[in-house]
């Protein structure tokens, strides 16, 4: 099997986070039928990206919860169309967390962005959100403080490493 260049190779080793204007998510609450507001910062740091495929890690902070680590694999079409997978490490019971999202690569305020919508967690919970993902870099304001959370790019994926 031949490996051929893919127009979203260049997603090796670029980092993505939420702006300020998509950090709000919100959860859901299956015993009381609440829905709350929340702060879902997210970080990729995608690699590696072949053949419009991509992985790497993943760091999710919801409002002021611990951080939470996930192994990040997905796909890019060539028209753009984005299929995410996440997967967090095993529970106690020996299970790993397997999240699904969807998006599209596209430009947002001008710049590279992938508009990113998941939904997830347990069944007595659930977590939606969709975001506008802009690339960072060191250098950039939001590399040394990530909306909502205040802490540099490296800083919060250090759990994940």
């Amino acid at each position: 099997m031949s490996s051929s260049k893919s127009a979203w190779d260049w997603l090796a080793d670029t980092y993505w986070y939420v702006p300020e204007e998509n950090l709000l998510a919100y959860i859901s609450q299956a015993s009381t039928q609440q829905v709350e507001p929340v702060n879902d910062q997210t970080v990729f740091h995608i690699t590696d990206s072949r053949d419009g495929y991509f992985w790497g890690q993943t760091a999710v902070q919801l409002g002021d919860q611990p951080r939470t680590c996930y192994f990040l694999f997905g796909s890019v079409s060539p028209s753009g169309n984005v299929l995410l997978t996440f997967t967090a490490s095993s529970d106690a019971s020996g299970r790993a967390t397997v999240t699904h999202g969807s998006g599209v690569m596209g430009l947002f305020d001008g710049q590279a962005a992938m508009l990113n919508q998941m939904s997830s967690g347990p069944a007595q919970f659930q977590v939606s959100h969709w975001a506008y993902m802009l690339q960072t870099k060191e250098g950039d304001p939001s590399w040394a403080a990530l909306p909502g959370v205040g802490i540099s790019v490296p800083d919060f994926l250090s759990p994940c490493q």
